[in-house]
């Protein structure tokens, strides 16, 4: 004869659990970043050389991120990519609040697609990235994005959103990186700078893992 349990006590039971994990994770020290290793990231990325960018102070102040990485990398052919990583740490949630959809069409720009692109990954899966086209008057942009830890890449906020409960729960830490590339689209030439965004990208999700900040225990 089997045994079935009240489904409102397997209710209490889940709830008992969260419960016991949110505590767990509350009564954890306070994390903050010891080393921004993202300044080492490689200044030549295949055969594009980099170049150090800086926003203005208002702009760093309203991505409140705990570090920033803004460089634009050329060849010498002329192609040009520019590349931002924002860093937040485990007590920031690990995410940003400023994402190209918004600060994109704040600017005026206006999107004509956005889907998904796949990048090439050193394991048996691929990267599941954003990818955006945007306008302003005669001027076009192709705008990779995602979101990015020590090990994973993510496309949206739900897969961010789990990303971060488990790995608290599990390994005390749930930082992550906003992750931008984009090109100028010239007609003509619209394969080759897709090509060449995603050649980048690739190299670049690695790179981020291996320059990836360090956290340590902070004052509460």
């Amino acid at each position: 004869m089997s045994t079935r349990f009240p489904s409102h006590h397997v209710s209490l039971f889940l709830l008992g659990l969260t419960f016991l994990g949110i505590c767990s994770i509350a009564l954890r020290p306070h994390l903050v970043m010891t080393e921004n290793r993202l300044a080492r990231l490689p200044m030549q990325i295949g055969t594009l050389d980099g170049t150090e960018m800086h926003f203005e102070d208002s702009v760093y102040a309203a991505l409140n991120a705990d570090a920033n990485l803004l460089r634009v990398y050329r060849s010498s052919a002329g192609d040009t990519v520019a590349l931002y990583v924002g860093y937040y740490g485990t007590a920031k949630g690990g995410r940003a609040s400023h994402l190209p959809q918004y600060c994109y069409t704040g600017q005026g720009w206006s999107i004509e697609r956005w889907d998904f692109a796949s990048l090439e990954a050193s394991s048996p899966s691929r990267h599941r990235i954003n990818r955006m086209i945007v306008r302003k008057g005669v001027e076009r942009q192709l705008v990779y994005f995602w979101f990015q830890t020590e090990a994973t890449v993510m496309a949206t906020g739900l897969e961010q959103n789990w990303y971060k409960f488990q790995h608290r729960l599990l390994h005390d830490r749930s930082d992550g990186a906003f992750v931008r590339v984009s090109m100028n689209l010239t007609a003509g030439k619209e394969v080759q700078v897709e090509q060449t965004a995603k050649r980048f990208s690739e190299a670049v999700v690695p790179l981020l893992s291996t320059f990836w900040p360090n956290e340590g225990p902070g004052q509460s």
